[in-house]
């Protein structure tokens, strides 16, 4: 009688110093005007006019952010229902992901796929999935917006 077995090695980024704890977030961003996405999932980054050394990521999560490079690896966007989606959102500042609770006015790009996962290629010029933009003021980190396509 012979016995065999495959043994399957599976990495994680636990050892990686560039990958970093996702926090949670009170951040809210609240988009209308997607009634022609009804079911794609949408996920958006922005920016404050003034200070591009903050990134504004709006996700339903966020899985993994690499310190390194400062891009989302792995995120979730939301699926839009009845021409809305509301998506939790999460500041950067200098590379550091934080619950985001602030009082800013931001231009996010807003991107929507058919499937609901999301990586900094999708939000490349070049993917062609941008559809347009929304530009919010937070009220202690919530905010709700019309997309202009």
């Amino acid at each position: 009688m012979v016995f065999s077995f495959v043994l399957i090695s599976c990495s994680d980024d636990s050892d990686d110093p560039t990958v970093s704890t996702v926090p949670t977030t009170i951040g809210e961003l609240t988009i209308t005007g997607l009634g022609s996405h009804n079911t794609k999932y949408v996920a958006g980054i922005g920016f404050e006019d003034a200070n591009k050394d903050k990134a504004y990521a709006a996700f339903a999560s966020i899985d993994r952010w690499y310190l390194k490079d400062t891009k989302i690896i792995d995120g979730t966007g939301g699926q839009v229902e009845s021409g809305s989606v509301t998506l939790k959102v999460w500041v950067s500042i200098n590379g550091n992901l934080q619950s985001y609770s602030g009082n800013n006015n931001v231009v996010f790009s807003i991107h929507a796929k058919t499937n609901p996962s999301f990586d900094e290629d999708d939000f490349a010029n070049s993917s062609g999935l941008k559809i347009g933009t929304v530009t919010v003021t937070f009220v202690n980190g919530v905010a709700t917006g019309s997309l202009v396509p």
